[in-house]
């Protein structure tokens, strides 16, 4: 297995087992990293059917997911020479499916905003069909 592969497969062990969605009956969830040089914030939607509801996910270890999300970051750099300024994780709860992107804009092209909230919501969601 890749290390890149590693990564991506611990970030989303680490987001399954997070406190906010162990007892919560989500299908799929997308999760938004900003990585910005020496900041780590994250916020995203928890899918039931229709619905996406807004979530954090706190990991047991509360550092682990930045670590291991800047650790990825570092490896998109010093291996492909991909700079990544955002990570979206879209995770399928029954199949633990994983899905991550990059972005690399400098307005980052999933921030989650109160006027785009919607629109994001919807742009995000997980299809692994």
């Amino acid at each position: 297995m890749s290390n890149k592969t590693q990564l991506e497969h611990n970030i989303g062990l680490e987001v399954l087992e997070a406190k906010a969605l162990i007892e919560r009956d989500w299908k799929v969830l997308s999760l938004v990293v900003d990585l910005g040089e020496a900041s780590f914030s994250q916020s995203g939607f928890l899918y039931f059917n229709d619905d996406g509801e807004t979530f954090t996910a706190i990991s047991r270890q509360r550092r682990r997911l930045s670590n291991l999300c800047k650790e990825l970051k570092d490896l998109m750099w010093c291996e492909f020479s991909i700079k990544v300024t955002q990570m979206l994780i879209q995770l399928e709860r029954d199949t633990t499916k994983i899905n991550i992107e990059f972005d690399n804009s400098a307005n980052g092209k999933w921030t989650i905003t109160p006027s785009n909230i919607d629109d994001i919501k919807n742009q995000i969601r997980p299809n692994f069909q």
